[in-house]
């Protein structure tokens, strides 16, 4: 398995995977439009298997830094490494001097251990910040 850059031809099977991955009450589902506007405005790498596209992550370049905005797996493969692939190969593509930042809900357990796995280190939190009421946790990798 290799990671590919995503392009705006990938929007339908990407916003099936985040779509399947969001399950966050009172988060809006994807749609086809603001998918291909993401896919339009950040860049994306993602990894396919014989049934097409299995794990996509989104991000975006900021001034030093670089933003993980969205991440999903296809349920077919999840807890078998294909994201910590990714985001490893995120990792090894990052410029030394510049930092990675994501935020996840308090209560996806089973990313936090995986961000922790690859060596995100919690940083802070925004409560409240999700629509149900949770708490964003701040993950940082320098």
């Amino acid at each position: 398995m290799t990671p590919r850059a995503l392009t705006i031809e990938d929007a339908e099977a990407v916003r099936q995977l985040l779509c399947q991955s969001k399950n966050i009450p009172g988060v809006p589902e994807w749609t086809f439009q603001s998918t291909e506007d993401s896919l339009r405005h950040y860049s994306g790498l993602g990894l396919e298997d014989d049934q097409g596209l299995a794990a996509v992550l989104l991000f975006r370049d900021v001034p030093g830094s670089r933003e993980i905005l969205h991440l999903a797996t296809a349920e077919r493969i999840r807890r078998k490494g294909w994201m910590e692939q990714l985001l490893g190969e995120l990792i090894s593509q990052q410029a030394a001097e510049a930092e990675l930042w994501l935020e996840v809900h308090e209560s996806n357990l089973a990313a936090r251990r995986l961000y922790e796995k690859v060596g995100f280190v919690e940083v802070g939190i925004r409560p409240r910040y999700y629509a149900d009421g949770g708490t964003a946790v701040l993950y940082n990798l320098r």
